[in-house]
């Protein structure tokens, strides 16, 4: 590196005077250009003035002792200019000095550079037998199985007997009770090996350790956690059971909701009838059941047969109603006044009957009109007490008639159906005589009135009497016209 000769030039550095010379003093005149000064304006002049003298001091000051603008150093630095100058032996050895820094110099590096790390002898292999960063804060080995460090690892990966606490593995042993020191220590765990109990210290007494029980037979049942019975399981309440699905239960199911579903699929099924169900393809069978017709009547194919004469089964009078029908069965009977009729029924089975009728032929007189009833039979088998009293029915035109009823009759019992006329109609009829063939055991030839069919005997038209007991002698069972007296069934 090449250094510049520095040049000394003896030459005093004179001061250079920029504004009045040192020293003086500025002094205000009483006029300006144009006039005299005012106060104001002579006040900051003065300012002004004060602060230049300031600064001229201070040029003066950092220029005293300076070297002058051109000068060289081949002389001894004197900025006063009283050096002698250098002699040409100084002025030699001066630049045989400098000639010898510069060549010092010209060897040396920059002052900023820098270097790889071949450049440093052994810096590689320093580098290399170093180790990477551990990446965590590392424990120091000399704190191992220390107060206060950390607890080593024997050969099995344990941590050694010798660094647990004393609780743990302090076990001693004695022969009994008896034998226990008189002041244990807190901590340890003794055993009496009579009885294999368990103690500890508690400062002042020994306590027992109490031992697994083995069952739940040694253990006291509580007040909360109670004990499973099977008569606590059948008296539990099935809180929380709410409606469930119509579903099979499943293995899966919890017992409420497999009842759930139990209780819905019992719901789901009809409710029970109250009564034996007959099966539909048992209607109009044999040994089956009697269906009802439209007019939720019984047809006539499935109704009983009936101990009575012949014209009583003729056709049942619900399908005789109305004028065409009339004198389509049975003979024509002219009824007489004052007669009350009694004609036998036997029923084979039960029946309920709804209606009492007659079928008139020949109108009798306007307003003329009959009485309808049934009597029960007495032991004797004639006419007893009064069943019903159906009521009166017209006669004075021709028409089917017939008054409403609602008695039931029992099967193979003897009942009386009854007449009586306030005219002379002419009716559907039957003729009572010995053709009739016997009744109930009697031949034709008989006198006992029991033997007909029907008789008569002979009364004032009106309501029927309580009872016909005590009548017998004046039944008349003579050959003689009888009214047919229809019935119907509901």
């Amino acid at each position: 590196m090449a250094v510049t000769r520095l040049q000394w030039v003896s030459l005093p550095l004179e001061p250079r005077r920029l504004s009045a010379p040192q020293g003086h003093r500025l002094t205000l005149a009483g006029r300006g250009p144009t006039g005299p000064i005012d106060t104001t304006t002579a006040t900051a002049l003065a300012a002004e003035i004060a602060e230049r003298e300031l600064a001229d001091t201070a040029l003066e000051q950092a220029l005293a002792g300076k070297a002058a603008a051109s000068h060289d150093h081949n002389g001894v630095y004197d900025p006063a200019g009283t050096a002698a100058a250098l002699t040409a032996a100084e002025a030699e050895a001066r630049e045989a000095a400098d000639a010898g820094l510069e060549q010092a110099l010209d060897g040396k590096a920059p002052t900023g550079h820098g270097h790889s790390v071949g450049d440093v002898t052994g810096l590689q292999t320093a580098l290399d037998g170093k180790q990477a960063a551990l990446g965590y804060t590392p424990e120091n080995s000399a704190n191992r199985n220390a107060a206060n460090g950390y607890a080593g690892l024997d050969g099995s990966g344990k941590v050694p007997s010798t660094l647990l606490p004393a609780y743990v593995d302090d076990v001693l042993e004695s022969d009994n009770f008896a034998s226990l020191p008189v002041t244990g220590e807190t901590g340890k765990i003794y055993v009496t090996l009579d009885d294999n109990k368990s103690w500890r210290w508690g400062g002042s007494a020994y306590a027992e350790i109490s031992a697994s029980p083995g069952s739940t037979d040694a253990v006291a049942e509580g007040v909360t956690n109670l004990y499973f019975t099977a008569a606590r399981v059948r008296a539990a309440l099935l809180t929380g059971l709410a409606a469930g699905a119509n579903a099979a239960i499943a293995a899966t199911d919890t017992l409420l909701t497999a009842l759930a579903n139990l209780q819905a699929q019992i719901a789901a099924k009809q409710n029970a009838l109250g009564y034996t169900a007959e099966n539909a393809a048992n209607r109009a069978a044999a040994n089956g059941y009697a269906p009802l017709g439209a007019d939720s009547r019984l047809p006539v194919a499935n109704a009983p047969l009936i101990n009575m004469p012949l014209p009583y089964l003729l056709q049942p009078f619900s399908t005789l109603k109305g004028a065409a029908n009339v004198n389509a069965t049975g003979a024509a009977a002219l009824m007489v006044v004052g007669r009350l009729y009694f004609a036998r029924l036997v029923l084979s089975a039960p029946m309920m009957l709804s209606e009492l009728g007659l079928r008139v032929s020949t109108a009798g007189a306007a307003g003329t009109k009959a009485r309808l009833g049934i009597y029960h039979a007495q032991a004797d088998g004639l006419p007893g007490a009064l069943l019903v009293d159906a009521g009166e029915v017209p006669t004075d035109s021709i028409a089917y008639v017939s008054v409403t009823i609602n008695e039931t009759l029992a099967a193979g019992t003897v009942y009386w159906l009854v007449a009586i006329f306030d005219g002379t109609p002419t009716v559907a009829g039957f003729n009572n005589h010995a053709s009739q063939g016997p009744f109930l055991g009697f031949d034709a030839a008989s006198t006992s009135n029991i033997g007909r069919v029907g008789f008569y005997r002979v009364r004032t038209y009106g309501a029927l009497d309580a009872s016909e007991a005590g009548n017998s002698a004046s039944y008349t069972a003579t050959a003689v016209a009888m009214p047919l007296v229809y019935f119907d069934v509901p």
